[in-house]
């Protein structure tokens, strides 16, 4: 197996470890999305946007969330001018404001600071 094999397995055991905990609760949507964002390279994989797709659709996370979920979703090397448009309309009080910051501000891969505030998430 070589590295990124390594790293795509270690990937997918994590988002079905935390996937059974990715509905319910804002917090855990945020710790999936962490997780998803932390590893990110131009674009989700197969696997990250299922993830997304369940926080999406999860009736009990905030509007906020699923907004964020969807703009990584979205991403193609950076997130569109749409998605930035409603991740910058997402209040400064809002527990999901760091990471629609950090959402727009991708360019390709989250930054060195991005991905330090991701590991803290999870």
């Amino acid at each position: 197996m070589n590295l990124n094999s390594v790293k795509k397995s270690l990937l997918l055991l994590t988002i079905v470890a935390i996937s059974p905990f990715a509905t319910g609760d804002n917090a855990s949507a945020s710790k999936v999305i962490a997780g998803v964002l932390v590893n990110f390279q131009h674009f989700p994989s197969a696997t990250d946007k299922t993830a997304l797709e369940a926080i999406e659709g999860d009736s009990s996370a905030s509007d906020s969330i699923k907004m964020v979920a969807r703009a990584i979703r979205n991403i193609s090397h950076s997130a569109t001018a749409a998605d930035k448009q409603q991740l910058a309309a997402i209040a400064a009080t809002d527990p999901a404001k760091t990471l629609a910051d950090i959402v727009v501000g991708i360019n390709h891969v989250p930054s060195a600071e991005a991905k330090s505030a991701l590991q803290a998430m999870q």
